[in-house]
């Protein structure tokens, strides 16, 4: 009442917001954290889709260009992998054996998920799919995030 402090409120609010989208960005980059390859297709194309490739754990980035991965064609050894898939303007399409135990998790901006049939997007989504198989020895975690971009993981038989 003095007049000594002036402060106005709408100053924190306008820093409100700017601060949540910061923090939504950096958490949306950094993602899950495990060890693994990191494979980035940056305005081109990654492509292991015709002869047989072996299977890692890996981070996979798609920055305004596309990756193709045909699980059905890997050599994939019992445990289980993480595949941390991110596409910026860019697309993910994965194939993967029906007889293949897989969880999928992912969030989009802008963009459309396809988790093994479950579909979201728009200006913010969030998928969570999965298929089961009798081989319980084997699991791929497929963890996605896209930014004006999509993501999707289908199954097929061999």
């Amino acid at each position: 009442n003095l007049g000594i402090l002036d402060f106005n409120i709408s100053l924190l609010w306008n820093a409100f917001w700017p601060l949540v989208l910061i923090l939504l960005g950096i958490s949306f980059i950094r993602g899950p954290k495990f060890q693994g390859k990191s494979n980035l297709a940056f305005m081109g194309g990654l492509e292991k889709t015709k002869a047989p490739w072996k299977l890692e754990s890996g981070n996979y980035w798609a920055l305004m260009g596309g990756i193709d991965l045909d699980l059905r064609q890997a050599e994939i050894d019992k445990g289980e992998y993480y595949l941390n898939c991110t596409a910026v303007m860019g697309g993910i399409d994965i194939i993967v054996p029906d007889d293949l135990s897989v969880f999928c998790e992912g969030t989009v901006i802008l963009g459309g998920l396809n988790f093994l049939g479950k579909e979201n997007g728009g200006i913010f989504a969030s998928v969570t799919g999965g298929q089961a198989s009798g081989n319980n020895e084997t699991l791929i975690r497929i963890y996605g995030r896209s930014l004006m971009g999509g993501i999707e993981v289908k199954a097929k038989s061999k």
